[in-house]
């Protein structure tokens, strides 16, 4: 589907839903030269881009060849573009329908205050992450003895994947809701347009966040999970 020798325009010609990741790499979405050229790791990059078009084409052994490094770099930026860029965007639309609606405004209201609960508990699942399982991950990938293991995880970082995965329920729980209200909601004629691209960020916001969910509970904490057990075998 998508190769390394093609251009990130190249590729925007193909599906306008990539720009987010180029964007997150800081890669220019109009440069014409081949992808390679333009980011460290193409391939890793290919991959991520093949399962944002086409989810059922991920394959978990195409990551093998990666570092966790590479995983976590990724999943940081887009904890990044989510908070600075995806959400305040959301929130500006949801802001300028609640300025220019005659009649809804309970609902919208309720949008809100929906919107900002899911931001509150992905936030916490990102917080989350980032001292815990990006932690550990980071620091098997340097290979460190099995004390150094052992040391992280008893002294610094109690890894509970439980804890992360019921901020994920709890987020998902709202974007349920907020599909629900959104559904409800029957914006007057001159604010279609605007209700349209709530919509539109809506589900690219979904949709990324389903690739995020998928690097994570596919690929990066099988196998800090099964390094670490690997650790704590190897010491017994």
């Amino acid at each position: 589907m998508y190769r390394v020798d093609q251009s990130p325009s190249e590729l925007l010609e193909i599906n306008r839903r990539l720009e987010g990741i180029f964007k997150r790499y800081g890669i220019n979405t109009q440069d014409k030269n081949p992808l390679d050229a333009a980011v460290g790791n193409p391939h890793f990059l290919i991959e991520i881009l093949k399962g944002l078009s086409d989810p059922e084409s991920f394959d978990v052994e195409e990551f093998d060849k990666f570092s966790n490094a590479d995983l976590v770099d990724f999943l940081m930026r887009s904890h990044h573009y989510y908070s600075f860029k995806k959400i305040p965007e959301i929130k500006m639309s949801i802001n300028h329908l609640k300025d220019h609606c005659n009649s809804g405004l309970g609902i919208l209201n309720t949008i809100e205050n929906v919107f900002e609960e899911f931001v509150c508990h992905l936030e916490a699942h990102f917080k989350e992450e980032e001292q815990q399982l990006f932690t550990i991950a980071l620091m098997i990938d340097k290979r460190p003895t099995t004390l150094d293991v052992e040391s992280l995880l008893k002294d610094h970082v109690v890894f509970e994947t439980h804890k992360i995965q019921h901020e994920v329920i709890q987020s998902y729980n709202h974007m349920d809701l907020l599909s629900k209200y959104l559904s409800i909601f029957k914006p007057i004629k001159e604010n279609r347009s605007h209700y349209n691209i709530l919509l539109e960020q809506m589900e690219n916001f979904k949709l990324d966040l389903e690739l995020h969910e998928w690097v994570e509970d596919a690929v990066l904490i099988p196998r800090v999970k099964n390094l670490v057990r690997f650790d704590r075998i190897k010491s017994n």
